[in-house]
């Protein structure tokens, strides 16, 4: 019988590490390339008469191919631009970032050649045509990170786009530029399992080993600290 108990128990542990290890951990996988994942999809509404077109909804560019990490082009004139001199890939060019603010509120502008639009956490906020600067803002809790995503449309020929925020100046300058944010390609790193998170085994084994021996109706009261947002948790059942 004493084989068998400690059998479900060891069963009941390594479920629910198993469970927890999803719950407590994100695998982040580190970039050191640039600040902007660069992916395209040639599907995009191409031909002269399409450069005003600017994508509205993520389905638009759905399962797009990866083409890796990029920075912001060097080119003389073009300072602050995500573009590639001499491209001329129809489709969509999509550039996508994670920002981290101290500041409440970032005011932005994008523009493009040829239609180009700009998303925040997958959500659309504002679009234009071929050469039309849109404006917007993007609100932050304190430190907090949201999503951008830029589209550019390139209907015809060469492509380009931009994303400039508003300095303390009224001037436009890059995004990372800023003081107070900061950017990156890869998404935040959820909190490893902590002490207190990998400890939830040892209260459940502690608890379980208490019922086999004393057995009855016996109160356990387990702890559980994983680093959610609402801190510990503790949760009291009789069994």
């Amino acid at each position: 019988m004493e084989k068998t108990y400690t059998k479900i128990i060891l069963q009941v542990s390594l479920a629910l590490l198993t469970s927890m290890s999803g719950i407590c951990a994100y695998p982040l996988e580190l970039n050191s390339e640039g600040n902007w994942l660069y992916s395209t999809k040639s599907s995009g509404i191409s031909g002269i008469s399409n450069k005003n077109y600017y994508p509205q909804n993520l389905s638009e560019f759905s399962n797009a191919t990866v083409q890796g990490y990029v920075t912001y082009s060097p080119e003389a004139g073009y300072a602050g631009w995500l573009r590639d001199a001499g491209n001329t890939t129809l489709g969509f060019h999509i550039f996508t970032t994670y920002v981290t603010s101290s500041q409440s509120l970032l005011e932005f502008k994008n523009g493009g050649d040829d239609g180009h639009s700009v998303f925040v956490d997958d959500q659309f906020i504002v679009g234009g045509g071929f050469g039309q600067d849109v404006y917007g803002s993007i609100s932050f809790a304190l430190n907090s990170t949201r999503k951008i995503t830029v589209v550019v449309n390139n209907a015809i020929g060469e492509w380009q786009g931009n994303f400039f925020v508003k300095s303390a100046t009224n001037e436009w300058i890059t995004v990372e530029s800023k003081p107070g944010v900061s950017i990156n390609a890869a998404p935040p790193a959820v909190p490893e399992p902590s002490a207190l998170c990998l400890g939830v085994l040892s209260s459940l084994l502690l608890a379980l080993t208490h019922l086999l021996q004393f057995g009855g109706s016996r109160k356990v009261k387990i702890l559980c600290g994983c680093g959610f947002a609402g801190g510990m948790r503790g949760s009291e059942s009789k069994m």
